[in-house]
């Protein structure tokens, strides 16, 4: 799939957008330092590529997953420097450029992200079409940030009607409140107004099983007064070789798109460094140790050959979805240059060790989730099945089906083939008939030599 920046889709009834994301690390790294370069994996932010202002500018705002505010910075360079580990390398926003840009009110107010923002509008352009929206500009930030796009609607500091779902609602610019992420191929988009199945093209030429019967709902959680995207878990298993380990009283999975990785308890570590410990002995894997433990290896085929024949499948058990996830090694490794990097890491000081599990961008990329802060429901499609999954299909119906349109396809090109034939076979023959009695008639005229005189 390709993007231009912002798209706008408003076909019959309902209106969406669909914004192209990027993954960007939030700290500056070294690619000579294996601690640098697996903590850029982990720890990274979904940032929505946006155009604004006259001239246009191009920028990158963060989404927010917990807050419903929408702001802009406008040129928080300072506030990057004031930190030197944070990635600067980020598209801002420059206010004294855009003569688009104009103040609505004198009041100034704080946000969950912001200190004195001033409520503001300028053109941003949906599919080249410009559009005027409202957003904060503040004068002074809580956290060195491009600005912020926050997806939900409640709870705020700030007036819910300014949030950036209900200014696209009250702008007819969506029909609802859902919005979604999806991971198409190297592609990453945020979806706003409809559900995917609701979107026919979204996919390309992927084959994609998506479809209203297979959703399942629950609602979101509140933890220490935060919303958090969770699934309840009945049991994980760890399969190796013959050997299950089960765990039951790991009770919570929670979704974090902005992660990189999967944040499994420690109690868990203890099977992997048994899994690695062969190759790590013989110095073709390590574990790395910063602030988390991990694991990678040297990026060369036989390594990861002889880990793949003992590698175990992990399944996470939801009885709430009537649901068993499962992850194996080709979600969970990484290749970035001399290395195969672990997705998995374990971090020593997580409160919530034993009891939850956080699942980041390996996770998320295999399974379709979609979200309605406005009844706080999380949506989850129990098939989603693309063609990179080299998932055999195993609905009966279908394949019979497939079966009489193939028997079908042959018997009618077999007809065609034999009338071609026959008609062809038949004329061909009577060609040949003619032909011959011309020639017969020819042969067979008698040639008398004194007609021949007589007629002169």
């Amino acid at each position: 799939m390709k993007y231009k920046f912002l798209f706008l889709l408003c076909p019959f009834i309902y209106c969406y957008l669909i914004i192209p994301l990027k993954y960007i690390p939030i700290y500056k790294y070294n690619n000579s330092n294996i601690a640098e370069i697996f903590n850029s994996i982990l720890n990274t932010k979904l940032y929505a590529e946006i155009e604004i202002g006259i001239p246009k500018q191009n920028i990158q705002l963060p989404l927010d997953f917990n807050t419903n505010d929408f702001y802009i910075s406008d040129i928080p360079l300072e506030y990057f420097e004031s930190n030197s580990k944070l990635n600067s390398d980020l598209k801002f926003y420059d206010a004294s450029k855009s003569i688009s840009l104009f103040p609505l009110e004198d009041i100034y107010i704080d946000g969950n992200n912001f200190f004195l923002g001033e409520y503001s509008k300028d053109i941003f352009y949906f599919n080249d079409t410009k559009f005027e929206l409202e957003f904060y500009l503040p004068l002074k930030l809580k956290s060195a940030e491009s600005g912020g796009i926050g997806l939900l609607l409640n709870p705020s500091s700030i007036n819910s009607d300014r949030t950036f779902l209900q200014r696209l609602k009250k702008k007819g610019l969506i029909e609802n409140y859902y919005w979604s992420i999806l991971f198409n191929d190297n592609n990453i988009s945020l979806i706003i107004g409809k559900l995917p199945h609701e979107i026919n093209h979204l996919y390309g030429n992927n084959s994609i099983n998506l479809n209203k019967e297979n959703i399942k709902n629950l609602y979101f959680e509140m933890e220490n007064g935060k919303i958090k995207y969770i699934i309840n878990l009945n049991k994980i298993m760890v399969h190796q070789n013959k050997y299950l380990y089960n765990f039951e009283d790991i009770k919570k999975m929670e979704l974090d798109y902005n992660s990189g990785g999967i944040k499994l308890p420690n109690k868990l570590l203890h099977i992997f460094e048994k899994l690695f410990e062969e190759y790590i002995i013989s110095r073709n894997c390590f574990k790395g140790e910063i602030n988390i433990q991990f694991f990678y290896c040297k990026n060369e085929n036989g390594i990861i050959d002889k880990i793949r024949k003992n590698f175990p499948n992990l399944e996470f058990q939801s009885n709430e979805l009537d649901f068993k996830f499962n992850l194996g090694l080709n979600d969970l490794f990484y290749k970035k240059d001399n290395y195969v990097y672990f997705l998995i890491f374990f971090d020593k000081s997580y409160s919530m060790d034993n009891k939850k599990i956080i699942m980041g961008k390996p996770f998320l990329k295999k399974y379709q989730f979609s979200f309605e802060p406005n009844n706080k429901l999380i949506y989850f499609y129990s098939q989603f099945n693309t063609k990179q999954d080299n998932i055999k299909p195993n609905d009966n119906n279908n394949n019979y089906i497939y079966f009489l349109i193939v028997l079908c396809s042959f018997l009618f090109v077999s007809l065609i083939f034999f009338l071609f034939f026959k008609f062809c076979l038949i004329k061909l023959m009577n060609r040949t008939k003619k032909a011959y009695e011309l020639e017969d008639e020819y042969d067979y005229i008698p040639h008398n030599k004194n007609d021949i005189i007589n007629d002169n």
